[in-house]
């Protein structure tokens, strides 16, 4: 039987969550946080802010990543929906419960805060440090092809990964074929073969009978 060829390169939504580093094909599992509005293409999520502190416009901030130093220079927030603004850190430090407290330039009262409350966090893709060598950020996986090993070693093109989210813990990426109805791939480091994004591919071996199952052949 034919296989369909792979489709067309095409460039993944914008703004998707930045998520941790990991390494290829071992698995860390994105934030649960939905996507961030339309908007600049160059923007990554990094974080959200919960609600304002205090009375002097000090923000509660959640990061999605261990890097608290990409908080710095100009970062970008976007409420549910809107378009991202510029704005400039003055402050950060932590604070209990493992949250952060933000202080930007020209927020200096509560009411100022609260407008921001709910927004997304933003950088510059160019703020962020290379990942290591093995590595990915979770945001670079919405768009990849997917080719799929099958039993007898031959591999079969299923679809794109549209994105990738967690459940319970576990990673989940939700592939969309040809044909057919959606695939959401559990991504455990048994089941990934390999990550390339030079060639803008993912090679997988998923459990016998879950591909069939989503596509009915």
């Amino acid at each position: 039987m034919s296989r369909p060829a792979p489709p067309p390169e095409t460039s993944p939504s914008p703004h998707p969550v930045l998520g941790p580093k990991r390494v290829s094909p071992g698995l860390t599992p994105p934030s649960d946080f939905a996507q961030s509005p339309s908007g600049c293409a160059e923007l990554i999520s990094i974080g959200h802010i919960r609600k304002p502190h205090g009375v002097r416009g000090e923000l509660c901030l959640t990061l999605e990543t261990e890097d608290a130093g990409l908080v710095n220079g100009t970062v970008y927030l976007a409420p549910p929906g809107g378009d991202p603004v510029a704005h400039t850190v003055r402050r950060l430090r932590p604070a209990p419960g493992g949250h952060l407290l933000l202080t930007l330039a020209g927020v200096d009262s509560r009411d100022k805060a609260e407008a921001l409350r709910r927004c997304r966090l933003l950088i510059h893709r160019t703020a962020l440090p290379p990942p290591a060598e093995g590595e990915v950020y979770l945001f670079s996986l919405p768009g990849l092809r997917v080719l799929a090993r099958e039993a007898e070693g031959q591999e079969e093109y299923i679809g794109r990964i549209a994105s990738v989210s967690s459940h319970a813990g576990q990673e989940i990426w939700t592939i969309l074929p040809p044909q057919g109805r959606e695939i959401l791939f559990p991504a455990v480091p048994d089941f990934v073969l390999g990550i390339d994004l030079d060639a803008g591919l993912v090679r997988i071996s998923p459990p016998p009978g879950l591909i069939a199952l989503y596509l009915g052949t």
